[in-house]
Formats: C-alpha cells, sequence, structure tokens
C-alpha cells in the first residue's frame, strides 16, 4: 500500500511539472515580439543592425507637390528597409526663397539633407553652410557638363543634381486651329504673321477677319485674346525661355547664330572663352505689342493661369516641364523641346541636393543621396511621374521618348550646353531688367544700357 501511494504521489508530481512546463512555454510565445510591419518603419525608426545605440536619423527638406512627395517617400521606405537608417521627410507646401533656406541653415537643428535650386547651390556653398559631395558612382557625377559645372567652386562640388526641369511653352489648340500648320513659329517674324496678320503691309487679311477654310464655306476664325503670352511673375528662368521661344534672344559663335547643326560643333567647348560665343538680342522689337504679354502674379491661383489657357483668354504660357505634365489636358498641348531648333529654344533649370555643413551624419546623408540619384531610382521616377531625370545616361540610352524632353542644346555630348550657360552669366542680371522693360516698367534706353554693362546690375 506504501509504494502504491508512493506511485500516485509521483505520478500526480510528475503531471503537475508538465502542465506547469507547458503554461511556461506558451507564455513565452505570448511575448515574443513581432516584427514591425511596412508601415510602422515609415514612422518610428527600425532596431538597428547592432544595437539601439546605432541608430541614425536623417531629416530632409523638400518642396515637393503632394504626388512626388509620395513618390520620394516610397523610395525612402526602400532605403531605410535595406539599410536600417532612419529618414525623415519634411516637405514645405510654399515654394522656399534663398533667404528662407538660409535661415533653415544658419539654425543649429537644421535638416540634415535639402533638395533646393541646383543656381543657389554655390551661393550657401561660400558662405560655409554646405558640406562638399565626395566623388563617387553616383548619378550626381554622371550628370551632363552644363549641370556639374552650376555645382563646382574652389576644387570640391557642393550638390547632386536630382531633376531637370525643362521650360516648356503651353497653348490652346482650338484657339490657333486654322492659324498654324504642323509647328508653332520659329522667330518673331513668323509669330506675328499667326498674332497680328495686320502687321503684314499688302495683307489682304489686314482688313477683315481671320477666316478658316472649311469645304467651300469660310468660318471666322475666333478673336485672338487680348493676352497672348503668360508666364509666372519673377520667374527669371521662365521670361528667359520666353525671349528665347520667340527668338529675340540667340547664341552666336563668331557673329553668327548658333544653329542646330552645331550642336556636337567641337569650336564650341564647356568654357566659352575663346570659342567666340556669346549672347545677341532684338528685344525692343516687341515695342508695340508689350500689352499682350500678361505675367501671372506669384500667388496666382489654377483659375488665374490654367483655367485662362483652357478658355482660351490666354494664347501661350511658358511653364516649367513638371508644372505643363501635371495640368495638361484638352484643348491644351505642349510643346516639345525637341521640336524647337537653334538658334530658337528655351531653358532648363535643376534642383540639386544639398548637404549641411551642422550634419552629424555626413556618411549616412552621402549615402541617402547616392541611393536617391541611383539611375534605377530615376527610371522608378521617370516611369511613374515623367520626372525627367539628371543622370544623363537616360539620355544616352534613349528612354522612351525622353530626349524630346530637353533642349536639344542641353543633351549629353551637345558641346555647347555648358559653354552657354557659362555665356549667360554676365548678362543674367539683365534678364529682370527685361521684364520690366516688358511690363512697361523700364525705358528702351535703359534696356540697351544694361545689355552693353550687365556688371553693373544688382541680381
Amino acid at each position: 500500500m506504501p509504494n502504491l501511494k508512493k506511485l500516485l504521489v509521483a505520478v500526480i508530481m510528475i503531471f503537475v511539472s508538465l502542465l506547469l512546463l507547458s503554461q511556461f512555454h506558451i507564455d513565452d510565445q505570448l511575448f515574443v515580439p513581432s516584427q514591425p510591419s511596412t508601415n510602422e518603419v515609415a514612422n518610428r525608426p527600425p532596431k538597428a543592425k547592432k544595437s539601439p545605440e546605432t541608430w541614425k536619423q536623417l531629416r530632409v527638406q523638400v518642396n515637393l507637390s503632394p504626388i512626388s512627395f509620395i513618390q520620394l517617400n516610397q523610395a525612402n521606405q526602400s532605403f531605410i528597409d535595406e539599410t536600417g537608417i532612419y529618414v525623415e521627410l519634411v516637405n514645405t507646401t510654399d515654394k522656399l526663397t534663398d533667404a528662407e533656406w538660409s535661415n533653415q541653415l544658419v539654425q543649429e537643428d537644421s535638416v540634415d539633407i535639402m533638395l533646393i535650386d541646383s543656381t543657389s547651390v554655390l551661393g550657401f556653398a561660400k558662405k560655409g553652410w554646405l558640406l562638399p559631395i565626395e566623388q563617387s558612382s553616383n548619378a550626381g557625377f554622371s550628370s551632363p557638363v552644363w549641370l556639374m559645372n552650376q555645382l563646382k567652386w574652389n576644387g570640391y562640388t557642393w550638390g547632386v543634381s536630382a531633376q531637370i526641369d525643362p521650360y516648356v511653352l503651353v497653348w490652346n489648340k482650338e484657339l490657333m486651329a486654322g492659324r498654324t500648320k504642323e509647328s508653332l513659329p520659329s522667330n518673331w517674324e513668323e509669330w506675328k504673321r499667326i498674332l497680328d496678320p495686320s502687321s503684314q503691309e499688302g495683307a489682304s487679311v489686314s482688313k477683315q477677319p481671320d477666316l478658316l477654310e472649311r469645304g467651300t464655306a469660310a468660318v471666322e476664325l475666333p478673336a485672338m485674346p487680348q493676352a497672348w503670352f503668360a508666364w509666372h511673375d519673377g520667374d527669371k528662368e521662365a521670361f528667359l525661355s520666353l525671349i528665347r521661344r520667340l527668338g529675340l534672344l540667340w547664341p552666336e559663335v563668331n557673329q553668327a547664330p548658333l544653329m542646330r547643326a552645331d550642336r556636337y560643333a567641337k569650336g564650341v567647348t564647356d568654357n566659352a572663352k575663346g570659342s567666340g560665343l556669346k549672347w545677341n538680342q532684338q528685344l525692343a522689337q516687341l515695342e508695340s505689342y508689350r500689352a499682350h504679354f500678361k505675367p501671372w502674379g506669384e500667388k496666382a491661383s489654377k483659375s488665374d493661369t490654367w483655367d485662362l489657357l483652357r478658355a482660351g483668354r490666354v494664347a501661350f504660357g511658358i511653364v516649367p516641364y513638371s508644372e505643363a505634365v501635371a495640368e495638361v489636358s484638352e484643348p491644351l498641348a505642349i510643346e516639345a523641346p525637341a521640336d524647337v531648333h537653334l538658334p530658337a529654344g528655351q531653358w532648363a533649370t535643376s534642383r540639386s541636393y544639398m548637404i549641411a555643413s551642422s550634419s552629424q551624419y555626413e556618411a549616412e546623408a552621402r549615402q541617402w543621396i547616392d541611393y536617391m540619384t541611383s539611375l534605377a531610382v530615376q527610371r522608378e521616377w521617370y516611369d511613374t511621374l515623367s520626372v525627367l531625370p539628371a543622370h544623363e545616361q537616360a539620355y544616352i540610352d534613349r528612354w522612351k521618348d525622353i530626349r524630346r524632353w530637353l533642349p536639344d542644346m542641353f543633351l549629353p555630348q551637345a558641346n555647347q550646353g555648358a559653354a552657354l550657360f557659362h555665356a549667360m552669366e554676365p548678362i543674367y542680371g539683365w534678364i529682370g531688367t527685361a521684364e520690366l522693360w516688358l511690363k512697361g516698367t523700364a525705358t528702351t534706353e535703359q534696356l540697351q544700357k544694361d545689355w552693353n554693362h550687365p556688371s553693373t546690375i544688382s541680381r
């Protein structure tokens, strides 16, 4: 009997032990940490690969449209997943001025990386607010020479080009039907023929309404609006593109207009010195037509800009390609820069990433920029949102119709792109005087004086 009792006690103890072990195992499984979801990673730093002390957190400030910011967020999430480096993105809704960017850079808690207009980069670098970018295999050092030169100073490169944004002509097809054939005019004389037929001496249409022949019936064309051309007020590159497109500002080589056949000319190198390259202009030809040029206010809404273009109350607009792609719909059309040939043309701008000198994570910042400017990521931007890449290989490989959207003088292997930018520097300040003259607030004498002596102009 005692043996039976001992046996029963032993069996009960074994059963209780097994029960307790089983319970501990379940509790242990309940407290196993789950892997963070993709959305969680985007909102808090991920676990570092070594220890919590190795977490890196970058801050990047940009000024992008909502849809472009979504695209950047997706690329940023891929970077976080691959590297374990957390990156916070900050998007400003309104475009910041250079002064506002400056205020950001001088703050102790400045962001690490900023995406700004390439033409502003060197101004910040010369004030000691940026870190130089080391040359590597990234897209920034595979950009066309005219882009690279905008970012070099004192033997260093101070930014990495991310996007190119050429200016394009947007026009109302219904308004211009019957006035143009397959292409738009290439010089001012041709523009005058379609915009102001009465200006042609002896023209039979000078005393009668414009007519469009449709079979045997003559249909009166819609009247041209008072506003022929519009652009965003204060956008010097837009105004520069406008007068370039009208054929009133053109490049010359040895006093002869630079033609399309010369775009690979060996005599025009990266530097304008010694090449005989310079700019010439005849803006005064617009004097009697200044009332037909109406800039949009800096704070103009879509009802003041795009709605007027669609309604035919403005005939043509000069806008950045990125804006045109987002806004154009029937009856509007975009003129591809490839359809405009030298000596006429348009201009192009770009945006670049730069690293603030106050950044504590220089290596990580460079790694993030390398990733975002890689050919693969730029291809995603182009395929998804038609954002033009800064990587010249995209234009060499001829992605889709990409070469149509960059002015031919800025294409890779076109020798004069960098030289034209260099030759523009002395007269860039004149663009402001020219815009004031077209508005009627500067005299023709001042226009010509500032052209002849551009160094006296404060930019």
